[in-house]
Parts: C-alpha cells; structure tokens; sequence
C-alpha cells in the first residue's frame, strides 16, 4: 500500500479540505491511503471520517516559515516517518517551507498544489510571495486546480491541472427540501439570495453588500 501524506492548515469544512476528502472518499483505500500531518491542536470537521478510513492524523506546530524551530519540527516528523515517500503539500504561498524540509529528509516526491490564483495585498503579501517564488526549488511536481492557479503560483514552471473533485449528486436540487427549507427559516413566498464563503477579503463580501444596496 502507498500512503501519501497530506500537509494541510487543519481538516476543516474548507475548498481544498473538501476536495480532498472528495477523492480520499473514492480512491481505493486498499492500494493508497491518505495521511494527514496538520497544524492545528483541535479536532475538526473531517478528522473523525479520516480516522474511520483508516488515515492517520499527525499534529505539529503552527507554521511559521522564518522559524528555525518550526522547521527542526518538520524535519523530526520527517526522520521519523520514512515511511512517506510521497508528500503532498496544501500550504499555498507557505508550501514551499514543508516542500523544502521534506527534500532535505529525503522524501522524493514532493507535490505542490495550488487552490488561489491570487494573494490578498496585506502587510504578509511581500513575505509570502518572497516564499512562493520558492515553491519550485523543491517541489518534484506541481497540480493546480485550474490553467489560472498554475500560471499564479508556478509561472513558468510546468504543472498539471487536477480539477477539484465534486459530488454533483449532493447538490440535486430537491422541491421537498427547498419548501421544507423555506418554511424553516419562515420565507416561504420571499425573494431568497444565497451566498457562501468564509468571511475573508478573498471572498468579496462587501461587492456583494453594494450590490444589494443598489
């Protein structure tokens, strides 16, 4: 069996987190199996499925990519689990930090893999592209969700596109559950608009707000 280890924030109900369970969920477990090594001490949305499947989840510290300590983590996680010779790295601008210690530990294939084709401008915007511009020294492999992705984060570097996996069926509209839903909420003959994503400048919220004023 290969098992290939996932470097992600934490297994919450975010895209890329969804994407990969959506593939971890129809892969066949009996020839690879995902692991997960994660930067978050609480338990989230997915870890419990995880586990039933057989996946194992890791726990380190926050990523902090100038910080010596934080690398020396990585690097013990990787001595002691040669086990991995696939990673697969989640970590957008930042993957170039797991990318990098894994190579050092000699892990010989490394994936980078791109969910953004843009980075908000922030005071963490120069930091973050100086790291980014890394991603290709180390990684042996680069997917992107899409041709926008890819040329964002590796430009001028080859990749390949993996679109992101989706249960069509799970989104069936449903009359029973639309009327059910309506009436839940009391809105049964009213206009309803919705929208999803998390409450970050990525996202767009207030275009949305000024939108609705108009």
């Amino acid at each position: 069996m290969i098992r290939v280890l996932q470097v992600v924030t934490y297994m919450g109900r975010g895209g890329l987190e969804t994407m990969l369970m959506n593939y971890y969920r129809h892969i066949d477990r009996n020839k690879v199996q995902f692991d997960f090594l994660v930067h978050r001490d609480f338990e989230a949305d997915y870890d419990k499925e995880i586990l039933s499947m057989g996946g194992k989840i890791y726990r380190v510290s926050r990523l902090i990519p100038w910080s010596r300590g934080y690398r020396e983590e990585l690097k013990r996680f990787f001595r002691a689990h040669p086990e991995y010779k696939i990673v697969h790295v989640h970590q957008d601008c930042l993957s170039s930090v797991a990318l990098q210690c894994a190579k050092e530990c000699g892990v010989p294939v490394r994936i980078a893999h791109s969910h953004n084709s843009n980075q908000d401008r922030n005071l963490k915007y120069i930091i973050k592209r100086y790291y980014m511009k890394q991603i290709t020294q180390f990684a042996t492999d680069c997917f992107a969700c899409g041709k926008n992705a890819g040329d964002w984060m590796f430009a001028g570097h080859q990749y390949q596109i993996l679109y992101n996996a989706i249960n069509a069926s799970a989104y069936t509209y449903s009359c029973a559950k639309a009327v059910a839903m309506r009436e839940r909420l009391h809105v049964e003959q009213n206009l309803v608009i919705g929208h999803i994503g998390r409450f970050d400048a990525q996202k767009n919220h207030t275009f949305l707000l000024d939108i609705f004023s108009e």
